[in-house]
Order: C-alpha cells, then structure tokens, then sequence
C-alpha cells in the first residue's frame, strides 16, 4: 500500500517488525528470593508461587516492624560439586547432610569416613547495613569464595544461632550453587563454579535433606533442565567478584565440566547435566 503524499518518514518514523530468540546458556548469577517490604515473599507470574532465587532469608528479630525486617541476614547451602554430581539423589528420597557449628557441611557414604561436602555461607552484614565491602547476599555469582568459619570474625555466629539459620530453611524450593577448587597464588581456594535446582529442607540438630530437581510439580517435575523465568543471569555483572585472568578461565572451564559432563558445550538440553540452572541468553 502506498503511504499518503504527506507522509515523511523522517517526520513520522517507520514502523518495523522484529523478532528476538533467546534460549537457555548456563546460569552465572542468580540473585535471592526477592521480599515485599513486610518480609512476605514476592510470587511470580503465575501468581501462585514465591519467585525463585538462591539462599534463604533469616530473620533474627523476626518481622513485626519494617526495622526488624531490613535486619534480614541471607544465607545460602553451597555444595561441592563431587557431592552434587555423586551422592544427591532425585528419587523419592533425600540425601541427610549435617551443617557443624563452624558451618562446614559434612556427610558420610556408607561405609566410608566422614567429609566436608559442602559450606553454609551467611552475608557478613545485614539488609540494613550491607555495603559494597560487606555484602548482603551471598552465593550470588560464579567465582565468589566460599568455606568462611562462621564461628569467626565477623560473622561470629554461636552454635545455636547456626542452629536456627538451618531451621529457617523449612522446606524450601529454589535454586543452588555448586563449588569446586580453583587454582590461585595463595593454593587452592572454593569458588563456585554453577548452579543446579533442588528441594531443601532443615531441621534441628544441623540437619539439612537435599533432593535434586523438583518433585511433585506439573510446571516442571518431568523436566531434567530447567531455564529460570525469574532472577537468573547467563552473564556477570558488577557484583561479581574480581579475580584475575587465569582464576576466571579456570571458573568457566569448571563451569563448562560442570553444566556439560562431555565438556563440550553443544548447547543442547540433551548434552546438559540434570538438574542444572539455565538463565535465558538472546541469542538473535
């Protein structure tokens, strides 16, 4: 159809049609389950349930007052990636692992001794004194260190707040990050390197059962792979810790060994490891 005699497109713009394709590219950032200002989870767009994010919140002083809530510490399981890869089940029942006062996280196969497979990582300041050089949210980027003594400076956690940290997980639906060794100048140090999706539950006595993917849901329960609608990223951003250049190759060769058990990635869900986190990525 022939535009009108008047019309200019320098005046009056052109109108185009585009198409963007996105598709799922290994997680490297996903952020906390986001709250309302009362301390109430924010559902997704289903409008059903919480949106999904890394971690849990730990209110102290519990939330009756606006105070109270922004004194929220958020804390997060970390989980080796021998362990996850291994020893995680994603049947009908759970692996039991035990969070010690220090928050090391140990396990024992059957028959065999007992061993760190894991860490509780807890932000060292609180929502209402976080800054840049003391984080409010933790496990929220590959690269970050894990495996702090909580017992010490300056989280200086007692046993029995450790203890209520890990009962406030309840029973938990969202996502998790996985760590391995990385090579630096000061030895080997616990960096993560992915995240996989999982079911949490916590308990007294330091016990936490872990189950892989999530069981029991109609949105997803048949899928191995899951790409996260919400509060995922396949990039870094400036939250993202500063490592030098051979630390951060070595953070995406583990990456890539992770989300890839082949260590090609083909980018086909098929090659991907189960009960992995994908974010969306455009990719046209």
């Amino acid at each position: 159809m022939r535009p009108p005699a008047k019309y200019d497109p320098r005046r009056d713009g052109i109108t185009t049609r585009a198409t963007a394709i996105a598709a799922g590219r290994p997680a490297l950032r996903i952020g906390p389950p986001p709250l309302q200002a009362n301390g109430q989870p924010i559902v997704d767009r289903t409008g059903v349930r919480p949106t999904r994010g890394v971690g849990s919140w730990w209110f102290p002083n519990g939330t009756a007052t606006p105070q109270a809530v922004l004194q929220r510490r958020h804390f997060s399981v970390v989980l080796a990636k021998s362990f996850w890869t291994n020893d995680v089940p994603s049947d009908d029942y759970s692996a039991p692992i035990y969070v010690r006062d220090d928050g090391r996280i140990e396990y024992q196969r059957p028959g065999f001794p007992i061993e760190i497979v894991g860490h509780l990582a807890v932000s060292p300041c609180d929502q209402a004194s976080a800054t840049s050089a003391c984080p409010g949210v933790v496990a929220r980027s590959v690269g970050e260190l894990v495996g702090s003594d909580l017992s010490a400076a300056p989280y200086s956690l007692t046993p029995s707040e450790i203890q209520g940290l890990v009962q406030s997980i309840g029973t938990t639906r969202g996502y998790i990050a996985i760590y391995t060794g990385i090579a630096s100048a000061s030895g080997v140090e616990k960096r993560i390197v992915g995240y996989g999706y999982c079911d949490l539950a916590g308990a007294s006595g330091g016990v936490v059962t872990v189950k892989r993917g999530w069981q029991n849901q109609d949105d997803s329960s048949a899928c191995q792979v899951t790409v996260a609608p919400d509060n995922a990223s396949a990039s870094l951003g400036r939250n993202s810790p500063a490592l030098s250049r051979e630390q951060w190759n070595a953070v995406f060769e583990q990456n890539i060994q992770f989300v890839y058990p082949t260590g090609v990635p083909s980018y086909r869900w098929q090659d991907i490891r189960p009960w992995t986190a994908l974010a969306p990525a455009l990719v046209r």
